[in-house]
């Protein structure tokens, strides 16, 4: 789990707020952000930033207030930052190149290569294919397939046939409302 500091303002007043005697308040704010070195961290990397930058200030407090003041950043400072759902073994969907429509695969590996840097193989044809970050999507960010209920007859919006609808394709969030412009 991955932490930014979103609110910088923000951890001086919650630093005044929650532990008013501190002095040189400024300065911590400042050290605090001055000893992570990614854009963002895990909680217990922010937490022992905090402890060195308290210690900068010669802080007199125990450890039950380091959680106090890493709890109350946590609500108005930082923000959670999820992990890429893209990664090699992820479970993904992918545009097949032939067919131009959306198959389950698997993302085999990543590259730097800007162009097409997905390698994925196509769980149901086990054909492999390079594709671009605009043809995959991570499964766990796909429009959930409610299944074949009957939804009466109609005009699909996907593919504009009028048939007996139900819940057939699978609409990448990411692209959810292309498909429809």
């Amino acid at each position: 789990m991955s932490w930014r500091l979103t609110n910088s303002k923000g951890v001086v007043r919650v630093l005044r707020d929650v532990e008013p005697e501190i002095e040189n308040i400024d300065f911590l704010a400042v050290s605090l952000e001055s000893y992570i070195d990614e854009e963002s961290a895990s909680i217990s990397v922010w937490k022992r930033a905090l402890k060195e930058a308290l210690d900068d200030v010669n802080w007199s407090g125990d450890e039950e207030g380091v959680e106090d003041i890493l709890e109350q950043l946590k609500k108005q400072c930082f923000t959670y930052i999820p992990p890429d759902p893209l990664y090699p073994g992820a479970p993904v969907l992918a545009l097949l190149i032939e067919d131009e429509q959306w198959h389950p695969a698997i993302l085999q590996s990543i590259s730097k290569e800007e162009t097409e840097p997905y390698f994925v193989v196509f769980c149901e044809y086990q054909k492999p294919q390079t594709c671009t970050k605009e043809n995959v999507v991570a499964q766990v960010d796909v429009i959930g397939d409610e299944g074949d209920e009957d939804l009466g007859e109609g005009d699909c919006m996907m593919c504009e046939r009028t048939m007996r609808l139900s819940f057939h394709h699978l609409i990448p969030k990411e692209v959810n409302v292309l498909s429809y412009g």
